[in-house]
């Protein structure tokens, strides 16, 4: 059904999805529902459908039964909206897994094993290999610009970075009730006051910063040197739950989220240069590195009605871990 297709003698069930966020700071798991009807709804969240019976179970490659068949359902728009989030999509390639399609205003995606974080794997790849990576990612911010142009509104068009995070930190000190790692001090030596909403080169796009900035939502797949199989994958590219952006806030975002050490800024900065054909959008995205920590705090806000105890603590950490990496790039 839509692209999916149902096994025969299994118990079809349905979950919601429960992403690395709310492993890490969320809420109780939703009990799932077992067999009926389940009516597809754009107001719902994502949610899972798993094929569960034991004698459908393969083997693994470990000689192990592997898991369940299992798709993931992502409302990302009906009409011309959705078909066109879609097709932008597949543009991007191998940054989602293989055989995922499109129906009734899902975009729906197999379930894919053997993920491994690309903040942790990174540092551990070969030269080529890292190469490989930074440059499908690059690659993909290009193709994102060009085919998620919003506009040119050009340099006179402007953001404060610096106000904007300094409104959601006070928010942020507020909900959790405690100082914070980083104060406004961090924020005038870090981020800029101004920047202009379509970078350096004055292109505004599509991005799905917004709700997509996460480290885990970069991971590699597969293994062996990039020409022959080792795939860069990011989750959260619909963008209907995005925005509007700039290269430079991607840039930040990315490098910050993903701890790049030196070695791999200067790669990413070749490969941004050579799929752009300017790397002034590099050093400016550098200089906003700062930024990455608005996503970070606006997320929290929005998905964290209490942060007390164990969360808060983790939100600290992080916040923290975040602003001492910037503070070093500098």
């Amino acid at each position: 059904a839509a692209g999916v297709p149902l096994a025969v003698g299994a118990v079809h069930r349905i979950r919601p999805f429960r992403g690395p966020f709310l492993t890490a700071y969320g809420t109780a798991a939703v009990p799932a529902q077992d067999g009926g009807v389940h009516r597809i709804d754009p107001h719902k969240r994502p949610f899972t459908l798993i094929a569960d019976s034991d004698g459908l179970r393969g083997t693994g490659r470990d000689g192990h039964d592997s898991a369940p068949e299992a798709y993931h359902f992502r409302f990302i728009g009906t009409g011309t909206h959705g078909l066109h989030c879609h097709r932008t999509l597949c543009a991007l390639g191998d940054l989602l897994p293989a055989g995922h399609t499109f129906a009734d205003g899902y975009l729906i995606t197999r379930h894919e094993t053997g993920l491994r974080p690309l903040r942790e794997e990174l540092p551990a790849l070969t030269p080529p290999q890292q190469r490989g990576a930074l440059g499908t990612v690059a690659a993909s911010w290009e193709t994102l610009r060009r085919l998620g142009e919003l506009g040119r509104p050009g340099r006179g068009a402007a953001y404060n970075p610096r106000a904007r995070l300094d409104e959601a930190l006070r928010r942020l000190r507020h909900r959790m009730g405690r100082p914070l790692p980083v104060d406004g001090a961090w924020t005038a030596r870090h981020l800029p006051e101004r920047a202009p909403m379509g970078g350096v080169d004055g292109i505004l796009f599509r991005t799905p910063l917004p709700y997509g900035h996460g480290h885990w939502h970069w991971q590699l797949a597969g293994d062996g040197d990039c020409a022959t199989g080792l795939a860069v994958r990011r989750f959260g590219l619909d963008w209907i739950w995005g925005g509007g952006g700039c290269l430079e806030s991607e840039i930040a975002s990315f490098v910050v989220e993903n701890r790049l050490d030196e070695s791999a800024v200067n790669v990413l900065g070749e490969a941004v240069a050579a799929a752009t054909g300017d790397a002034r959008a590099f050093d400016a995205g550098l200089r906003l590195a700062g930024e990455a920590l608005y996503w970070n705090v606006k997320t929290w806000l929005r998905r964290c009605p209490v942060l007390t105890g164990v969360a808060a603590d983790r939100v600290e950490t992080e916040l923290a871990a975040q602003a001492r990496y910037v503070a070093a790039l500098f």
